[in-house]
């Protein structure tokens, strides 16, 4: 009985020895585990961190490289549109200017602002009316034909002109005037040199004028 009871005990200690090696097998089994896992997560960290700056890298080339050709292509565009713009103010004709001076003093007229009309005309400026009425004749010189323009003031006078026609030096405005309430049609002429009018010519109804001006 004794020997059985001591194989017994042997046995127990023997299957204790087994499951302690065991652990000590399972521990250095966890071990060896543990650092090829950390050795896969810092490698693929050495992976991503080298792959990041290259990425933004090649961003930043790339957006530098849109940057510069944008700049490049803008650079060349504007002298080009300089020049375009100053070619067609040297290509333009006298002809086209006159018309424009003449435009924008017709509206000044209308619009009650002599001393803009006044600045195109020349000082020897030539203004002739046509007729026998009150205020036909030659008038010479701004002082002259500002007094014309005061008589014309006092029967409302008004002109709508109706169109340009440029050709060279003169200037052809087919207008239509209004004076004391009556109407008519009238050509002016407008002679121009150093852009400044020299000469003004209007051809029209010289009844009307001497119905409402009286003749001389």
């Amino acid at each position: 009985m004794l020997s059985v009871k001591e194989d017994s005990g042997e046995k127990d200690c023997r299957k204790e020895a087994a499951s302690k090696e065991n652990c000590r097998k399972e521990a250095v089994a966890k071990k060896s585990v543990a650092p090829k896992r950390a050795v896969k997560k810092t490698t693929a960290r050495k992976i991503a961190a080298k792959k990041r700056p290259a990425k933004r890298t090649v961003a930043k080339k790339t957006t530098v490289a849109k940057k510069t050709s944008v700049r490049k292509t803008a650079g060349r565009k504007r002298p080009a549109n300089k020049t375009v713009a100053m070619k067609s103010t040297v290509r333009r004709n006298p002809a086209e200017q006159n018309v424009a001076l003449v435009k924008a003093a017709y509206a000044a007229f209308s619009s009650g602002d002599a001393a803009a009309v006044m600045a195109i005309l020349a000082d020897d400026i030539e203004w002739i009316v046509p007729g026998n009425s009150a205020v036909s004749g030659t008038y010479r010189g701004k002082g002259a034909v500002g007094s014309f323009w005061m008589m014309l003031a006092e029967k409302s006078f008004a002109t709508a002109p109706e169109h340009y026609v440029g050709d060279g030096e003169r200037v052809v405005v087919l207008t239509r005037i209004t004076v004391a309430g009556q109407s008519a049609d009238q050509a002016d002429v407008l002679t121009f040199k150093n852009s400044k009018v020299v000469k003004f010519q209007s051809a029209g109804d010289t009844a009307l004028q001497e119905r409402i001006f009286g003749a001389k």
